[in-house]
């Protein structure tokens, strides 16, 4: 499972396209990120789950995260 593979590997971030990967993931400490490129609208994502558009939203995260 994703689950089991993020935790074997040590991800600190799962970014997927499904929104069923994100939302059902348990996993401590994983940062989870639905993107759907160039999607207009915000699907519903549950709590917990990040959702970015493009890939530059998702290096612009990392870049605010990695200065707090």
């Amino acid at each position: 499972t994703k689950s089991a593979v993020c935790e074997r590997i040590g991800a600190q971030m799962l970014i997927d396209d499904d929104p069923r990967h994100v939302r059902d993931l348990i996993v401590p400490g994983l940062r989870r990120v639905l993107l759907q490129y160039g999607r207009p609208d915000r699907p519903a994502v549950p709590g917990g789950v990040e959702f970015r558009r493009t890939w530059a939203e998702i290096i612009t995260s990392l870049r605010e995260n990695a200065k707090s």
